[in-house]
């Protein structure tokens, strides 16, 4: 069966909002995603090249080049010089960077100590710039991008209600600055 587009993993990917952006959303996504590939093409490494280049450019190589033999990780190892080359770097680096990341240390990494991703989250009806935004919250224009990077052209979209992520501390300011301006 054809992978599943980002939509379908509930992804919003409209003009304004672009979800593969959000850093809880996106992951989740991404992760489902990979686990869907292997089953597509029964190989593990054909799922990660799948992933970066697409599955409807890895089917186009299987046509191509192995018609009638069954997917496989030595059919990757076969195709890997037609792969686009980011590709074919890719699948290496994503299985070495897994292994790696199952015991740092085992492979002389200090594992770095957490930090957070500390934010407030308010809620925002309707379209506002972030230039609006920044100065309700009495942050900057960059510190709102940052924490929000799945909103493009740099503004909350239309018509409806969404979560803004705020620099911790400063959602109280934000809530007054709009009960101030009669929003």
């Amino acid at each position: 069966s054809p992978a599943p587009p980002a939509r379908d993993l509930g992804v919003e990917v409209p003009r304004l909002v672009d979800a593969r952006r959000h850093p809880f959303v996106s992951p989740a996504a991404a992760a489902e995603y990979l686990d869907f590939l292997p089953g597509t093409y029964g190989a593990w490494f054909l799922a990660p090249a799948a992933y970066n280049a697409g599955p409807d450019r890895i089917d186009g190589l299987l046509e191509r080049y192995r018609p009638d033999v069954e997917p496989s990780d030595a059919v990757y190892w076969a195709l890997r010089n037609v792969l686009p080359t980011e590709t074919a770097a890719f699948v290496p680096n994503f299985l070495g960077a897994a292994i790696v990341a199952s015991d740092p240390a085992a492979y002389g990494y200090g594992i770095p100590p957490r930090r957070g991703f500390d934010f407030e989250r308010v809620p925002v009806l309707g379209s506002v710039n972030f230039e609006t935004i920044a100065r309700a919250a009495g942050s900057t224009r960059a510190e709102i991008e940052r924490l929000n990077p799945e909103y493009l052209r740099g503004r909350t979209p239309p018509e409806r209600e969404v979560e803004l992520r705020l620099p911790p501390g400063t959602a109280e300011s934000f809530r007054s600055y709009f009960e101030d301006e009669g929003f």
